[in-house]
């Protein structure tokens, strides 16, 4: 078969190829030259100790429960203290209560050493112990309530038993069995009494 010549290829349209591209592909000693090795991707290497991690965390821990134990033992010491106190506190009212009282007490057992005394100055002496025990009661918040001739209150009074009088309404107080008392606001004890329930009935 007979070659094309030159002319042929370049009216075909098929470039030359230069001798720069024929040194590109064959090598000097007639061999194809292997490829260039592409460079691998850099790889990110962790720096992080397991070992240091785990003693980091476990410092960590400590230092926590520490700090809880730190507050537990603040917490009970606090609630401890706040016993202590409230019981000095109701033992040093508890005193000053007792001591107001044995004064009465003296002052009654005065009384029963007057043996030459006569019915008269005793009761004088028994009316001005009465007089300072209510005072004492008094100087604690302590007041009685009132009962005869004010109308029945369920929460200061307690009826014991009623009477018929046409003379009064209905519901007055019209005698104090035993007295009762209040500290401040508060009822201690209900004043126990008779009370008006209707009137009367005809003879």
């Amino acid at each position: 078969m007979a070659e094309r010549p030159p002319a042929a290829d370049a009216a075909a349209g098929v470039p030359e190829p230069t001798p720069a591209a024929v040194q590109e592909e064959v090598g000097a000693d007639g061999t194809t030259p292997a490829p260039a090795p592409q460079a691998e991707p850099t790889k990110v290497e962790d720096d992080t100790d397991p070992a240091a991690t785990l003693a980091a965390a476990q410092a960590a821990a400590a230092a926590n429960e520490d700090k809880f134990l730190r507050a537990r033992a603040d917490l009970e010491n606090y609630r401890r203290r706040v016993i202590r106190e409230r019981t000095e506190v109701a033992r040093e009212a508890k005193r000053e209560v007792l001591l107001r009282v044995l004064d009465v007490l003296d002052n009654l057992e005065r009384a029963l050493g007057y043996e030459q005394a006569d019915a008269q100055a005793l009761l004088m002496g028994l009316r001005m112990t009465v007089t300072q025990f209510e005072d004492v009661l008094s100087g604690l918040g302590v007041k009685a309530v009132a009962a005869c001739g004010e109308q029945f209150d369920p929460r200061w009074h307690e009826a014991v038993a009623t009477v018929a009088d046409s003379e009064q309404t209905d519901g007055t107080i019209v005698e104090e069995i035993q007295r009762g008392y209040h500290l401040d606001d508060a009822l201690l004890r209900p004043a126990r009494v008779k009370v008006v329930a209707g009137p009367a009935e005809a003879g």
